[in-house]
C-alpha cells in the first residue's frame, strides 16, 4: 500500500487531536509531546493486537508497520526541513 487514502489521513489527524484533548482534560494542562506519543503508541499496540488476533496475515501486519514507519519518517523530514529552513 503506497498511498494512504485521505479519509485515513484525516482520521489519523482527528485521532491525534482527540488524544491531545483527552489528555488535556485528564491532566488539567496541555500534554507534552511524549505523553501524547505514549498514549498513541499504546492505542497503536492495542489495535495491532486486535488486528493480528482477528486473523490478519503477516503481510497485512507488515503493510501497517510500513505505513507507520513512512508516516514517522515523512513527519521527521518535514520537521527537519522546517527547523533547518529547508537545508535538511
Amino acid at each position: 500500500m503506497s498511498h494512504v487514502p485521505e479519509h485515513i489521513q484525516n482520521a489519523a489527524f482527528e485521532g491525534h487531536m482527540a488524544t491531545v484533548e483527552t489528555l488535556k482534560a485528564s491532566l488539567g494542562r496541555a500534554p507534552t509531546h511524549e505523553e501524547t506519543l505514549l498514549a498513541l503508541a499504546e492505542a497503536f499496540g492495542d489495535m495491532m493486537g486486535i488486528y493480528a488476533g482477528s486473523g490478519a496475515q503477516p503481510h497485512q501486519i507488515d503493510a501497517v508497520n510500513r505505513i507507520a514507519q513512512r508516516a514517522y519518517t515523512t513527519m521527521l523530514s518535514k520537521i527537519m526541513a522546517h527547523d533547518c529552513e529547508g537545508s535538511a
